[in-house]
């Protein structure tokens, strides 16, 4: 993960940029769907990001790919390793 101190600015350029290089440290992404009764599925995925559109590469198998297909929906999340976290309420 990044060594990056955290962003301290209010300036949207740099969080612009922060939110942009960000997703490059990671070969996965977790990924939240429903299925047709609004049941919630969170799992991760391998990921390629080409020209700021995410290809999941996913089974036919798996939970998430039938929820994907039925509701054309899912939500990702990238988030940082807690070990390289700095805490949020110290």
């Amino acid at each position: 993960m990044s060594d990056s101190p955290p962003i301290q600015s209010d300036d949207l350029d740099t969080i612009r940029a922060a939110c942009s290089t960000f997703p490059k440290q990671f070969k996965t992404l977790l990924l939240a769907t429903t299925d047709a009764d609004g049941k919630p599925n969170a799992s991760y995925a391998p990921y390629l990001n080409v020209e700021g559109r995410f290809y999941i590469y996913i089974s036919e198998l798996a939970q998430h790919t039938q929820n994907i297909q039925a509701s054309k929906r899912a939500s990702i999340l990238f988030i940082e390793n807690e070990e390289m976290a700095e805490h949020p309420f110290v």
